[in-house]
């Protein structure tokens, strides 16, 4: 049974990959993003729940459109309550993505093949026994493994909930901010290019999200040293 979720999950991942990467596209959520703007004027609490879960499915089962919908939550629900929904949604998705696979995985805890062979993976193993915490918290500050082996690698090397969670919760909170932003910012543009003129689009919000995007893209450089001395 336990071996049978990982298959479920893997199953779910390969078909969002095959069938949902166009629906993932800014071209296809502009269309969306009106409809539910129409919800939302109705239903407001409903729209934001629902996002959260849609959101959180998406981390979770490692199907594709996580930043479109980062960028989305910002053109819903502006920058705050944007934030807010994209945190608990991302966090509670890579929290319950790591209980799943550490639950369908726990045979491989005790021993066995752990199903990473590759160097990188293996430097990461063992600097997660010496630096836990600060080799978790690189894990999502940086893109060292994609946000979803993120998930899974932890789970299936025994980590422990707590400071898979809080680490977790802290890595992501400056992308969250930052893509938030930027879909606030680009709110015209991305619901069908209704703004007016491209001047339109250059507001102080745009510009710092600019900024932000800049400062999270060199931060891998920034960080390097760290990475080395922990040998991920």
């Amino acid at each position: 049974m336990r071996k049978g979720l990982l298959a479920i999950m893997g199953v779910i991942a390969v078909f969002g990959a095959v069938f949902l990467r166009d629906y993932a596209s800014l071209t296809q959520v502009a269309d969306i993003l009106q409809h539910w703007q129409a919800v939302q004027a109705e239903y407001p609490l409903m729209t934001f729940i629902g996002f959260v879960l849609l959101y959180a499915v998406v981390v979770t089962f490692s199907l594709p459109g996580a930043l479109v919908l980062s960028l989305s939550g910002g053109v819903l629900f502006g920058l705050y309550l944007g934030g807010l929904a994209n945190f608990i949604a991302a966090w509670s998705g890579a929290v319950i993505a790591f209980l799943m696979v550490r639950w369908g995985a726990h045979a491989l805890h005790n021993g066995g093949d752990n199903g990473a062979h590759s160097q990188r993976f293996l430097n990461i193993k063992n600097a997660l026994e010496h630096n836990q915490i600060t080799v978790l918290f690189m894990l999502r500050l940086i893109p060292v493994v994609p946000f979803f082996l993120a998930n899974v690698l932890p789970a299936l090397w025994g980590v422990r909930l707590r400071p898979y969670a809080v680490t977790t919760g802290l890595g992501i909170i400056p992308g969250c901010i930052v893509y938030t932003a930027a879909g606030d910012a680009a709110k015209e543009a991305l619901l069908l290019g209704a703004a007016g003129s491209a001047s339109d689009l250059i507001t102080p919000q745009a510009i710092w999200a600019l900024f932000g995007l800049a400062a999270l893209a060199v931060l891998p450089a920034v960080l390097a040293p760290l990475r080395r001395r922990l040998g991920v």
